[in-house]
Parts: C-alpha cells; sequence; structure tokens
C-alpha cells in the first residue's frame, strides 16, 4: 500500500474536509468502539465509499459490499485485507453505491423516519 494511502491522523476542520474528501477514493474508520460515525454520512454524501469496522450503528450506514466495506473490530488483518482487494473498479461499484446511499441521508429522509417512528410509538399519525 506504500504510496497508495495517505495518513492524515489529525483532526480536520469543516474547511478542509470538502477538498480532502474531494480527493480521497476511500474513507477508513477503524474503530474500535462507539456508537455512530458522523464521517461515515459525509463521505458517503460526497460519493466516497468506506471501510469500516462492525461497531456501533455504522453497520446501518455503511453496508458492506454495496457503499463500502465492514470489517470485524479489532482485526488488523481484515483491514488489511480489504485495502488490499479494492481496485480501481470495485472501489467505482463502491462509489456508485455511496452515491445512492447519500439520496436517502437527508434531512427529509431522516425527518420521515421520525416521524414514523412516532406513529409507532403512539399508534397514530405523528401530524
Amino acid at each position: 500500500l506504500q504510496g497508495r494511502v495517505r495518513l492524515d491522523l489529525r483532526w480536520l476542520e469543516e474547511e478542509e474536509l470538502g477538498n480532502i474528501l474531494a480527493a480521497a477514493d476511500l474513507v477508513v474508520l477503524p474503530y474500535r468502539e462507539g456508537s455512530q460515525s458522523a464521517m461515515a454520512p459525509l463521505a458517503l454524501a460526497r460519493g466516497v465509499p468506506v471501510l469500516t469496522t462492525n461497531v456501533g450503528g455504522l453497520p446501518e450506514v455503511v453496508q458492506d459490499g454495496i457503499n463500502g466495506r465492514v470489517v470485524p473490530v479489532g482485526s488488523v488483518r481484515a483491514i488489511a485485507d480489504a485495502l488490499t482487494t479494492l481496485d480501481t473498479g470495485s472501489l467505482q461499484q463502491l462509489a456508485a453505491g455511496a452515491r445512492e446511499t447519500s439520496e436517502r441521508l437527508t434531512w427529509e429522509s431522516y425527518a420521515e423516519a421520525l416521524e414514523g417512528l412516532v406513529e409507532d410509538v403512539l399508534g397514530q399519525p405523528g401530524r
């Protein structure tokens, strides 16, 4: 992977994210624990696939083989294997899935899901 991977292990200001994601082929989120990550939907919204670990709610956003790859938590080997098997063709396919996913990751879809939850809990329309 030498020469193909750039590590940027720091906090990124919001102004930098657009340029970095525009240049990225893949975002890697190797979490060991957590509930969610704002970075996953941000990357997917830009059409950038995500490689993440199976932690918290990330597998609900990153669908293995559709818009990214999901690997076991704590497995360096699984992350390395996923990285080495992602060629240009598979990255393009996952990027297409990321773009499709971004269409459902909107405030409107969030409001509709929340409204549906209210209807389920209260047994009546949320309006």
